[in-house]
């Protein structure tokens, strides 16, 4: 069984085994910095908890920046329906 060799460059070596251009290196290859303690945590809904609609949609603020901006927009949203429902029923 042969080895399947990846597409893309391996510790700076390209498939042909030349090294990669050291620009191309120092954009990509960067010192990682510690998180803030504040910082939320990156995760997705768990499905292995069965299936929540409520739970699933609160989970899009912490599954990545287009979901947390669909959660944001969802929220929103949400506040606009129950101020309209509130205006309807006190007026």
């Amino acid at each position: 069984m042969t080895e399947e060799k990846p597409s893309s460059q391996v510790n700076g070596i390209q498939k042909d085994g030349s090294p990669a251009p050291i620009k191309a290196l120092e954009a990509v290859l960067l010192n990682s910095i510690s998180m803030p303690q504040d910082a939320i945590k990156i995760q997705g809904y768990d499905f292995n908890d069965g299936l929540n609609y409520e739970n699933l949609i609160q989970s899009y603020f912490t599954t990545g920046y287009q979901a947390t901006n669909l959660g944001k927009a969802i929220e929103e949203i949400n506040k606009m329906v129950k101020k309209h429902l509130i205006d309807r029923i006190f007026h």
